[in-house]
């Protein structure tokens, strides 16, 4: 998943923002960060959270921060993972998939795929929940919006000339009244 959000902190604010938040200690409502920053703006952190049980899921968001027209703008590139909706198409492929594969006399093979299917879950639901995790924390540490701040939204608008856009004249002459005549009548005889 693409993200862009916006924020009015200079790259270097934002850069010891994130270095800050990666040294708070995790709790339980919020968990720790790992990760690394770098002076050119590019930045990478990284969540580990359970899923089921004992699994437990890393996922790593990459960032870069890049100045602006009088903002800093924020790029995040981070796995998207799976709702629930796209696991039930993911666990219904690959049920119909163990179904032709037992109608082909191949139980053994179908009898592999619940691990596979596992094996899926983990990194679907993790990477969903994670990422959705790490992309508000990084919002709330940069204090960031997903829309330009108003004031380049203005100076933008002021940049470019308004031109209204006028009805088009029509090139055709306008009609004129057609005149009356009175029917001649014929008599025939």
């Amino acid at each position: 998943m693409r993200v862009e959000m916006y924020t009015e902190k200079t790259i270097a604010q934002c850069l010891a923002a994130i270095n800050e938040r990666m040294q708070v200690k995790g709790t339980n409502s919020r968990p720790g960060l790992e990760g690394w920053v770098e002076k050119s703006g590019a930045f990478s952190l990284n969540i580990t959270t359970p899923v089921v049980g004992k699994f437990e899921r890393r996922t790593t968001l990459h960032g870069k921060l890049e100045k602006g027209d009088g903002h800093t703008v924020v790029q995040l590139n981070v796995p998207e993972g799976a709702d629930r909706r796209g696991m039930i198409l993911i666990f219904g492929a690959v049920g119909l998939i163990g179904l032709a594969l037992i109608g082909s006399g191949n139980v053994l093979l179908a009898l592999l795929l619940i691990p596979l299917a596992a094996y899926l879950y983990i990194p679907m639901r993790g990477d969903r929940e994670n990422s959705e995790s790490l992309v508000s924390d990084v919002q709330r540490t940069l204090k960031a919006r997903s829309t330009p701040p108003k004031r380049v939204t203005a100076e933008r608008e002021k940049a470019q000339p308004k031109t209204a856009l006028k009805p088009a004249a029509s090139k055709l002459a306008p009609a004129k009244p057609i005149a009356k005549t009175p029917s001649s009548t014929r008599e025939k005889g």
